[in-house]
This record gives structure tokens, C-alpha cells and sequence, in this order.
């Protein structure tokens, strides 16, 4: 609202000038702390259309877009006082809730093992290496667990109707950039030293769908990014919010089974319902 009123401010200082009874017109002045306002309050803005995708990674992202955040914040210099203020409170805030957020498990384990940022993000290398560490006892973790289980479902796997004509090639490109280590500490290390040390993947591939043609170059560490790199749930509260609005006051008697059908056939895109 505030962008769209700066682009029209030139039209709406005419129409005030022609009316001396209004309210009156912003001043310069005002109008540059407004500048200065959209400016620092954009980020924030941009980061919320980011983490509202339906079929997006939001987890694996905070790490990164805090960083960008907070790196943009930071090179922004106003001028007014009002904007000088405003940064120094959204910096000191910032810091306050999420100084700690590299050292918090939780958030750094699924970032780095989302192809598309790894260990780039990280501002504090203690906690990066400290992250590294876990994941590499977690991937160890992973391979005991597997290899305690009965073979017989990987053989069945391997005989399924999932055939992938460009599986070798996956294989071959994934392990051009394998470090040469000792078969001893290949499961314990190799695999994610050799994984940080690919190339990332662009900003726009799926990192779900990077995981599956990986999976069997890191078998291990496939099984935690199941775990860690998971789509969003807004599509999920998107799906309540149209329960809440098709089961209304006036529409209360509404069965389940009728409800399930009306979400279904809202879910539809339009293009699908005249396909012949």
C-alpha cells in the first residue's frame, strides 16, 4: 500500500492542490522516511511470498534467507532519522531471535543437506562445523540401522517397475566428485565429505527430487534428508482454511464424506475441468 501510494503521489498532491478543503499532501521530507521504510521492510516482504509456497522446502531455507535478510538489512544506509531507527531495531531484534539459530540442530541439519545451500550460509564456523559433526553421526547411525534389517526388501525394490534408464549416469556423475578415502571411515565420513563437496544445484530444481537421484550414491544420508528436507505444510492450513469456509453456519449438516468430495473437486485446477 505504501509503494503503490509513493507511485501515485504525484497524482494525489494534484487532486489535493485542487481541493484547499482536504487533508493535506505529505511532505518531502515524509515522503523519503516512507522511502527509506519500504526499503527496509522489502526483505521482509520477499521472504514471506518465499516460505508460502505450496511444494517448497521452507525449513532447509531459514538459515539462508536469514542470512540474506540479515546481509541486506545491513547494507542499506538511510539517511533520516526515522529510517537510522528502524534498522538498528530490526537488526537488534534479529539478533535477539535468531543469534542462536545455527546451533539449534534442527535448523542447520536440514540446510546443509539441501543441495541447493549446504554449508554456504553459515556466519559462524563453530556452529557449521559443529552441524557436520551430527550429520556425520547421524549418517552413521543410518547405515547400522540398515544394515540390521532383512535384504529381502532391498531385492524387491531393485525388481520393481522403477526402472530409470539414466541410473548409471546419476551414478557416475555423483561419484566424479568422491574424495578418495579408506574403505574403513567411507561410511562414516566419505559420503558426506564427498557430498559437500559437489556442486550445489540451482535455486530453482527441487532438492526432493535431487535426493531421489542421489539416493543410491548416498544411501545414508537419503534416509535423513526424508527425515529433514520435507515440502511445506501450507498446503495442508490452505486446506483447512476451505473446510472452515465450506462448512459454514448455514451449511452446518454437511456429512464428511460430502465435505471430502466439495474440498476435492475445489483442489482441481481449473484447466482440468473442460479437458476432453
Amino acid at each position: 500500500m505504501l509503494e503503490r501510494f509513493l507511485i501515485l503521489s504525484k497524482l494525489v498532491s494534484d487532486v489535493f492542490l485542487q481541493k484547499p478543503s482536504g487533508p493535506e499532501m505529505l511532505t518531502a521530507r515524509e515522503l523519503q522516511q516512507l522511502r527509506e521504510t519500504i526499503k527496509l521492510l522489502r526483505p521482509f516482504e520477499k521472504v514471506t511470498l518465499e516460505i508460502s509456497g505450496e511444494k517448497y522446502v521452507v525449513i532447509s531455507k531459514s538459515t539462508p534467507l536469514l542470512n540474506c535478510v540479515t546481509i541486506e538489512i545491513e547494507s542499506l544506509q538511510p539517511t533520516l532519522d526515522i529510517g537510522i531507527e528502524l534498522k538498528r531495531n530490526i537488526i537488534t531484534e534479529l539478533k535477539k531471535r535468531f543469534s542462536k539459530i545455527e546451533f539449534f540442530i534442527m535448523f542447520p541439519i536440514p540446510t546443509i543437506l539441501d543441495p541447493r545451500f549446504k554449508n554456504l550460509h553459515f556466519r559462524d564456523p563453530v556452529a557449521c562445523q559443529k552441524a557436520i559433526v551430527e550429520l556425520k553421526k547421524l549418517a552413521k547411525s543410518s547405515i547400522q540401522e540398515a544394515s540390521s534389517t532383512d535384504c529381502s526388501s532391498v531385492d524387491e525394490e531393485q525388481q520393481s517397475d522403477n526402472f530409470d534408464l539414466w541410473e548409471h549416469y546419476k551414478t557416475l556423475v555423483h561419484k566424479k566428485y568422491k574424495r578418495k578415502q579408506t574403505r574403513t571411515d567411507l561410511s562414516e565420513t566419505t559420503n558426506v565429505n564427498a557430498y559437500l563437496s559437489q556442486l550445489l544445484i540451482s535455486l530453482k530444481e527441487d532438492p526432493v527430487q535431487c535426493w531421489e537421484d542421489m539416493k543410491t550414491v548416498y544411501p545414508d544420508l537419503y534416509v535423513l534428508a526424508q527425515k529433514y528436507c520435507r515440502y511445506s505444510s501450507v498446503n495442508y492450513e490452505r486446506l483447512f482454511s476451505k473446510a472452515s469456509l465450506t462448512l459454514s453456519k448455514s451449511r452446518n449438516r454437511l456429512l464428511g464424506k460430502r465435505l471430502s468430495k466439495l474440498l476435492f473437486l475445489n483442489s482441481i485446477d481449473d484447466d482440468l475441468w473442460f479437458q476432453t
